[in-house]
């Protein structure tokens, strides 16, 4: 799926299966169906949003724990969409992750200690260029604690608080990303939850002044979207995040269409009688639609190659890229794209290539 639709769809599963987890009405089967079922969609999707809902599906369940034997029927159908799709990457792929797994969170072989260095740079990064999110992040875990040390404990958020905490130790763990605020998204979505759900009922008229006050402040902030053509917008920070809304401000389909950003656009597409080609480049997506079905891409970031992806990545400990690892290609691995032949010139890749092949 295009990377914003699918987000959608993940953030949708997720804020569903936070808010029924923290429902406060009857428990029954049907509703935990529901849970586990979207639970395992945005897994098709995503597999990190696990970290998410996670926690809400055991508390259900453990809260539950007394009849434990109505719990297994929706624990086997919610899972069917997750047990499908490993299956079928496992049978079709030959592998039960997606290639990206391979391709980013292994590092190209560079195995840091358990929190990347470069995770705290991806926080810092978000709070220079972004004063809502992560504020909005620390302020749930604030409200949570004195709303429960004060008044009424609700152990209700208890479950997306912890996965909250989590998907924020899985950004920290893998080094965050070369798209500024990307990982921070969902958990902004779920603090925004659990904050609306701790306001009392009569809070209507504060609640619509802090909502004000956030508007304002994003409108007005650094990187604010009525800002995105500007020339600011569009520089790299040394640490290599990018804002990638003002890196793609032109439109998707300006992008398609015209040759304005790239050298080829649709009217430059090759001819299908044209001899195969193979291209290395390190963005797919684009490019590889634009020149068309003869012009082969070889994704030397290894993204959506099986191969470069198991591979080690080039100066893995200095030349880290937010998950974008450059990989050098095998001698002999060009001509391979090109003809569909196998002159790996080195045996031993020669033979796994011939493995990884479907």
């Amino acid at each position: 799926w295009p990377d914003g639709v699918r987000r959608i769809f993940v953030f949708a599963a997720a804020f569903f299966v936070t808010l029924l987890g923290i429902e406060k009405n009857g428990f029954s089967t049907r509703r935990l169906l529901w849970l586990i079922g979207l639970a395992a969609l945005g897994y098709v999707n995503r597999a990190d949003t696990v970290l998410a809902s996670a926690p809400s599906l055991i508390w259900v369940s453990w809260r539950e724990r007394k009849q434990w034997r109505t719990l297994v029927r929706p624990w086997m159908l919610g899972l069917t969409p997750a047990f499908g799709w490993t299956a079928f990457g496992v049978i079709y792929y030959g592998f039960p992750v997606p290639n990206t797994a391979f391709a980013k969170l292994a590092g190209g072989h560079y195995h840091a200690g358990f929190f990347h260095p470069n995770g705290l740079i991806y926080f810092a990064n978000s709070l220079k260029w972004d004063p809502i999110t992560l504020p909005t992040v620390g302020s749930a875990f604030a409200m949570a604690a004195v709303v429960w040390r004060r008044w009424k404990p609700r152990p209700m958020l208890v479950p997306p608080l912890i996965g909250l905490a989590l998907l924020l130790i899985y950004a920290l763990r893998i080094g965050g990303d070369y798209m500024s605020g990307r990982l921070f998204a969902l958990p902004f979505l779920i603090a925004a939850l659990i904050i609306v759900e701790l306001l009392p009922p009569s809070s209507q008229l504060p609640s619509l002044g802090v909502a004000l006050v956030a508007t304002c402040i994003g409108l007005c902030g650094p990187r604010a979207p009525r800002r995105r053509q500007t020339q600011a917008r569009r520089e790299r920070e040394p640490t290599g995040i990018i804002d990638d809304r003002a890196m793609h401000n032109a439109g998707a389909l300006n992008r398609v269409v015209s040759d304005k950003d790239f050298k080829f656009g649709i009217a430059r597409r090759q001819r299908l009688d044209d001899p195969p080609q193979a291209m290395v480049w390190g963005a797919t997506g684009y490019f590889g639609f634009q020149r068309g079905p003869q012009q082969r891409t070889i994704d030397n970031l290894a993204l959506s190659d099986a191969l470069l992806a198991r591979l080690a990545a080039r100066n893995p400990e200095t030349g880290w890229g937010r998950g974008h690892l450059f990989r050098d290609l095998p001698e002999g691995y060009v001509a391979t794209v090109e003809t569909g032949q196998n002159p790996i010139a080195d045996r031993s890749l020669h033979e796994y290539y011939d493995k990884l092949l479907i």
